[in-house]
């Protein structure tokens, strides 16, 4: 949420919100799809990244897309 709202996104698509912070989302104007976890987020990120990507450069709108990328931390492995 704190990346989204720096680069001035208005929207941010997620797969896990809890309610405090979709309430913290909404004071601040931004606004949250809360699309379910894991089965919807990484199967189409890039996917989905490139479609939105193209359907907006098509119309001229001047959005960038960028895909998240989850650091994963293994403790004592």
């Amino acid at each position: 949420m704190p990346q989204a709202l720096a680069k001035g996104a208005d929207t941010l698509v997620t797969g896990d919100v809890t309610y405090h912070k979709a309430q913290e989302a909404v004071y601040q104007g931004l606004n949250i799809i809360d699309a379910g976890h894991q089965s919807s987020e990484w199967p189409v990120l890039e996917e989905l990244a490139d479609r939105l990507s193209l359907r907006f450069t098509e119309k001229n709108w001047p959005i960038t897309v960028t895909v998240a990328k989850e650091e994963l931390l293994l403790k004592g492995v």
